[in-house]
């Protein structure tokens, strides 16, 4: 990871450019190199070749101030949050509904 910070983004182009040039090169083993793409085009689910590599230098050292990389963890677990959300909505299972050009679904039972 410390590494991938140091990826030469000083101006906007891919990912892939960043690391097939010499200087990232010199620094990291064929093997770091491919666990390098591996990570930034799944982490960031973006294609290396159209992925900003200036933006994701940006958002890692942004990351790295502020503890980014730290595992959290919902203490009434991560199925709190829809449970929350959905408080005060009515659910009708085996409704039809019609779909409307700009405008609200129309539902019947």
């Amino acid at each position: 990871m410390e590494k991938l910070s140091r990826l030469p983004a000083r101006r906007e182009r891919p990912v892939r450019d960043a690391l097939e040039s010499a200087s990232w090169w010199r620094r990291a083993s064929a093997d770091e190199q491919r666990l390098a793409a591996d990570y930034l085009e799944g982490f960031n689910a973006a294609p290396i070749d159209r992925a900003s590599v200036k933006a994701i230098v940006q958002q890692m050292r942004a990351a790295e101030q502020i503890d980014g990389d730290r595992i959290a963890r919902l203490p009434r677990g991560y199925d709190a949050v829809p449970r929350r959300l959905a408080r005060g909505l009515r659910v009708e299972l085996g409704a039809a509904c019609g779909k409307s050009a700009g405008r609200v679904p129309r539902c019947r039972r």
